[in-house]
């Protein structure tokens, strides 16, 4: 029964995780499809952690939130602890941060923010702050644009001199 068990649940993750898209910084300079610009955005954690992120969407229902379980996020980003900076590759458009991750938990945070993606532009959302506690996280976003240009300049000069820089902090709605 044990085993079955244990099936059941590898089973029932691998197909909740397999529609799960893990993004990760790109390579300055690699080509990008017509239609995606870059989200950079700087992250201070205090704890691994991940954000799934999904189309936009005002509302959050037990709907949207099924479908995201069922067909898995527009992709994830995974955090380590400390501060990093993030470029990464996404079709324009206005997205939201949907489920946040850390120590086996999650909370769905759908409709509670907002970022915008511009295709063919540097995109700066601004630097994320995840402070997560025993019952609880925080998610704060400030802005660190000087940081942020200085940090692609140094790291990513091919995109930097190529491509526009937009800002478009993530706004945050508790």
């Amino acid at each position: 029964m044990l085993k079955k068990l244990r099936l059941c649940v590898a089973v029932a993750l691998l197909g909740f995780l397999g529609g799960c898209v893990t993004t990760g910084s790109v390579p300055d300079g690699q080509v990008l499809e017509p239609s995606q610009g870059l989200l950079a955005m700087q992250v201070t954690t205090n704890t691994p952690s991940a954000l799934a992120y999904v189309d936009y969407s005002p509302v959050s229902t037990f709907g949207s939130r099924f479908a995201e379980n069922m067909v898995g996020p527009k992709g994830q980003i995974n955090f380590e602890t400390g501060e990093a900076y993030w470029v990464v590759p996404i079709p324009e458009g206005e997205y939201m941060w949907s489920k946040f991750f850390s120590g086996g938990r999650f909370s769905n945070i759908q409709s509670s923010n907002k970022f915008r993606i511009k295709a063919g532009a540097i995109t700066y959302i601004g630097h994320l702050h995840i402070n997560v506690q025993p019952t609880r996280f925080q998610l704060k976003v400030s802005d660190a644009e000087e940081a942020m240009r200085s940090y692609l300049q140094s790291q990513y000069p091919a995109y930097s001199q190529a491509m526009p820089f937009e800002k478009s902090l993530t706004e945050i709605r508790w």
